[in-house]
């Protein structure tokens, strides 16, 4: 029985180290795609223009990964939360929603941006895409968001969108305050994270001028990826 056990855990072992394998040498060769950003920045509708193209497994906010691997954690920059375990079964669980013939990852989720060292960590060949609004407008999008009520107390949210690091004592502000911080942190952690090393991964777009001119805008950022998108959808631009 236990030489049965023992077998079974030593084959688990061996398949978890091969999945990890394939994981590491997959992204390495297809280096994946993170839009990042505040929330009601924009994120999804760059998320959706660039989700035609053929190559990409498009994932959509998978905070969930986060969570079955580290917990609910104390915010979602999980400070403490954060070990050699949980970051392998994130790249695993990345890993597993590729699709066959779709090698590279597009995933956006603005929870992201304040955790943007651990996914380098995670993922060393990772490119981003930082699409930036004006914090007045996104202000203004959070507040209305707010309003939204949770069906389960019938009561509205006493927080929304990214959990940004300190938000409990935050919890009892204005709204108006509230939705400033949340742009705002979101931002500097995306600065923090920018050095010599990171800064070439980044691609800044302005949310602005990606609306103003769309076809312009998204043509630098097409050819900066390598990336083609299908001509009906970019001539409907």
């Amino acid at each position: 029985f236990f030489k049965v056990m023992n077998n079974n855990r030593i084959r688990r072992y061996y398949r978890h180290i091969k999945n990890v394998f394939l994981a590491k040498q997959h992204f390495k060769k297809y280096p994946p795609i993170f839009i990042i950003g505040s929330p009601r920045s924009s994120t999804s509708l760059l998320f959706h223009l660039l989700s035609s193209w053929p190559k990409f497994s498009n994932v959509f906010e998978p905070w969930k990964i986060w969570r079955r691997a580290l917990g609910v954690g104390i915010d979602d920059s999980y400070p403490e939360e954060f070990n050699l375990i949980g970051k392998y079964k994130i790249l695993i669980n990345y890993y597993e929603l590729i699709q066959k013939n779709q090698p590279f990852l597009l995933t956006k989720d603005p929870r992201d941006s304040v955790r943007l060292e651990y996914i380098n960590k995670i993922f060393p060949k990772a490119r981003f895409i930082h699409i930036v609004r004006d914090g007045r407008d996104v202000t203004t999008s959070i507040k209305k968001m707010w309003g939204v009520i949770d069906k389960r107390t019938d009561t509205e949210y006493n927080w929304i969108h990214t959990r940004i690091p300190g938000y409990q004592s935050f919890s009892d502000k204005p709204v108006h305050v509230k939705a400033a911080l949340i742009w705002k942190i979101s931002l500097e952690y995306i600065e923090k994270f920018l050095d010599k090393k990171t800064k070439k991964k980044i691609y800044v777009i302005k949310y602005e001028n990606l609306v103003k001119i769309p076809k312009k805008e998204l043509s630098k950022l097409l050819k900066y990826f390598n990336i083609m998108l299908e001509k009906e959808l970019f001539d409907s631009l």
